[in-house]
């Protein structure tokens, strides 16, 4: 493994703790403001809407495909 490799590994791995560690305090503060069933929603449909186009960008599909 290359220099570069193992540096672009270490940002990655720090971006997803901030991002993940940032996650428990986001819930307090949102918690103050709705129920747990409504942050949750709130939450997978933000989840939706921000790796739909990742998806696309890929060039996974969004649906299976259908066997007959």
């Amino acid at each position: 493994m290359t220099a570069a490799t193992e540096k672009r590994y270490a940002a990655a791995l720090a971006s997803v703790s901030l991002i993940w560690g940032c996650n428990f305090i986001m819930m307090k503060i949102g918690l103050a403001y709705a129920g747990p069933f409504q942050f949750a929603t709130l939450r997978f449909c933000l989840g939706a809407v921000c790796l739909i186009p990742v998806l696309i960008k890929v060039g996974v599909p969004l649906f299976p495909a259908r066997h007959q």
